[in-house]
């Protein structure tokens, strides 16, 4: 009786029975005396999370970090759509199909229908049995390898010159495309705009990596672009456009005026140059030579030029230079040779650009930010180590954020079931380690108080009571942590629902 009023004695009496605990109390004796084993078991678990779904499942694929960037909603609705679309050609009959084509012209892109152009299939007594038979692709390969015809063969040394002997075939949205602008926002349909245009064409154009793709008439010249210039050049019978005069542009503008109304009412249209189309009589013979003012008016200028309510609108603040090179991953490097200068001159400067490598670019832009991954950290392990005193502390705990990768990764691939691994579930290695530092500041900081107050080495009752204090602060981080992250699950992108649940 009397030892309960001693203070030391009853010092004593807290050690003996620590609070009734009894998880706390195993799991501080666990690490108090088999720390090397629990480290042994952790370690095998861990690296067997990680080893299991790198042998047994797919490896992750980021040649296309663009995947899963996409509406979720907008796919599910436009996907079966654009099924009923592609089918359609095959289940309606007497309706005749004339182009394929996003942009007229271009037939290999998304399927899209032209009414009224080309019928004169329909027109020329063609019967429905010839209209609406089906061709078999492999019977045509058949008969192209008996008459001893290679398709894979081509002659490149023909001239790809078309009908008007000035370009090389018809615009499409196969080849790169380049917009001007007025600085000022004045007109671009003026003699010194034209001029402006024509030197920023040559400078594009006299670049090395240019000759190395673009589409060419032999082995040496180029194919004249697509320009405003070009046309105005090729109408009045000049050299180039750095011939034409203020009487070819405003000859030029007021055949467009003259024409425009045929092209809002539909009855101007590419195929307008063959005289046998008869909805294409009633249009002037000037408005169909070409298709030059049909190539204008739709390629070239923008919306806002002779609209069909007010013609008399005749300002252009927009035009497009179309390049013959194609929209492909070929183009980096002229790309990257056009980025280095100052596209401008006068009043015009190049205000946008479609070389077809918004893929490749978003791939090169993410391949060149990984250091800043590496960076920050860097700057974290730093920071940890300068703060707790010790590298060991510091290289546990990376080790104890890549245990807790491999386990996301397994339960990710194996739990979850979830094939797709988009590229911006690797920055959830950054998060991670910023959560393991916190906790393990938190952890430091909690043991020097304890050790401090104890001042003994290392026991159960020091880690049961470091273990006490500093579990329910880094559970209180973590919880909401994660609750900030999950509460994104919601979103229709795919890669950030995926980036959410994989973090």
């Amino acid at each position: 009786m009397c030892d309960v009023g001693n203070p030391g004695h009853h010092s004593s009496l807290e050690v003996i029975n620590p609070p009734n605990n009894k998880v706390m109390n195993w799991f501080a004796r666990i690490l108090a005396h088999y720390s090397c084993v629990v480290l042994l078991v952790v370690a095998v678990f861990a690296g067997s999370c990680l080893i299991v779904p790198l042998i047994f499942m797919k490896t992750p694929d980021f040649s296309d970090p663009q995947m899963g960037y996409g509406s979720q909603e907008t796919s599910t609705i436009l996907a079966p759509n654009m099924t009923a679309l592609d089918n359609l050609p095959e289940d309606v009959t007497g309706v005749v199909r004339t182009g394929v084509s996003s942009i007229p012209g271009d037939t290999e892109s998304t399927p899209t229908w032209v009414y009224a152009l080309n019928t004169s299939e329909v027109f020329q007594g063609s019967n429905d049995t010839d209209r609406n038979r089906k061709v078999d692709p492999i019977a045509v390969l058949k008969e192209m390898l008996n008459s001893g015809i290679n398709p894979l063969d081509h002659d490149h040394n023909h001239q790809h010159i078309s009908s008007d002997g000035f370009f090389c075939s018809s615009p499409s949205a196969g080849y790169s495309r380049v917009v001007f602008s007025a600085t000022g926002g004045g007109d671009l349909f003026t003699l010194d705009s034209i001029l402006s245009m024509c030197h920023i064409e040559a400078q594009m154009i006299a670049s090395e990596e240019y000759h190395t793709i673009c589409e060419s008439t032999s082995h040496e010249k180029c194919c004249h672009s697509w320009s405003l210039g070009n046309y105005i050049a090729f109408l009045h019978n000049r050299p180039s456009c750095f011939a034409v005069t203020s009487e070819d542009v405003d000859a030029t503008k007021a055949l467009l005026q003259m024409c425009s109304h045929y092209y809002h009412n539909l009855t101007l249209t590419p195929d307008c140059q063959e005289e046998s189309l008869w909805f294409c009589k009633q249009v002037p013979q000037q408005c169909r030579q070409h298709n030059a003012v049909y190539n204008i008016m739709y390629y070239l200028v923008d919306a806002n030029f002779l609209p069909p309510n007010n013609c008399c609108i005749s300002s252009l603040v927009n035009t497009m230079l179309i390049l013959p090179i194609a929209r492909s991953s070929a183009t980096l490097a002229y790309y990257h040779s056009l980025d280095l200068h100052a596209l401008q001159h006068g009043n015009v400067e190049v205000v946008a650009m479609d070389f077809g490598l918004k893929s490749t670019l978003f791939h090169e832009c993410l391949v060149q930010d990984t250091w800043m991954i590496g960076a920050g950290g860097t700057f974290v392990l730093v920071c940890m180590w300068l703060y707790t005193g010790s590298l060991f502390v510091t290289i546990m705990t990376v080790i104890a954020v890549a245990f807790s990768l491999g386990m996301s990764y397994f339960m990710y691939t194996v739990i979850f079931e979830l094939h797709f691994f988009p590229f911006m579930n690797l920055l959830a290695t950054i998060v991670a380690v910023g959560i393991g530092a916190d906790d393990a500041f938190i952890f430091c900081k909690v043991w020097r108080y304890v050790k401090a107050e104890k001042n003994s080495g290392i026991s159960v009752e020091l880690v049961h009571d470091a273990l006490k204090h500093a579990t329910p602060s880094m559970f209180v981080t973590s919880l909401t942590t994660a609750s900030a992250f999950y509460a994104s699950y919601i979103s229709s992108i795919t890669a950030i629902r995926c980036f959410r649940l994989h973090k």
